[in-house]
């Protein structure tokens, strides 16, 4: 028969102790979670510099993780539009250069908007560059523009329901 304690664990000390392995590990494991993250956008933050028109200085303004978010986010919005006829491929692993000014300009423009930037105000280029976006990335779902991703983009065959009036024969 199991033998229960005597006593009940102490209280946890006041002390400073050393790192725990288990602290480690949860360490280790947020920066995996975190690098996984990071590989899930086309961009990473100097392509996002060099493909978007917002300047430098106020790119470095930005929080990191908010910087993360959006361009996950233009990440998802560009797979759902390619999924249409690149489903089997997606997530690319060595997007072209055109998916990843697409994810730039939606980034940017997602970024500028959260930092006080009117869309309809004197300088509309954020705006018009995601509407152009936007419009090529829906050219691309309809079969009107072709990526050059190396897969093939021949359409899936539609399964067509089929409706009958009979009763059934029964052989």
């Amino acid at each position: 028969m199991r033998q229960l304690p005597r006593a009940l664990p102490s209280a946890p000390s006041a002390e400073p102790t050393q790192t725990r392995p288990l602290g480690r590990l949860f360490g280790l494991c947020r920066a995996w979670v975190w690098e996984r993250v990071i590989a899930l956008s086309y961009i990473n933050d100097t392509e996002l510099g060099q493909l978007s028109a917002i300047p430098a200085t106020l790119l470095a303004q930005m929080d990191t993780t908010v910087k993360a978010q959006q361009r996950e986010a233009g990440t998802s919005k560009i797979n759902g539009y390619l999924a249409a006829r690149y489903g089997d491929a997606l997530p690319l692993t060595n997007p072209p250069l055109e998916i990843k000014q697409a994810n730039a300009d939606l980034t940017a423009y997602w970024l500028m908007t959260q930092f006080g930037y009117a869309p309809h105000g004197s300088d509309e280029e954020f705006r018009r560059r995601f509407d152009d976006t936007i419009t090529w990335l829906k050219d691309i779902s309809r079969g009107l523009v072709t990526l050059d991703l190396g897969v093939s983009t021949a359409p899936k065959p539609f399964r067509v329901a089929r409706a009958t009036s009979r009763c059934p024969r029964g052989w």
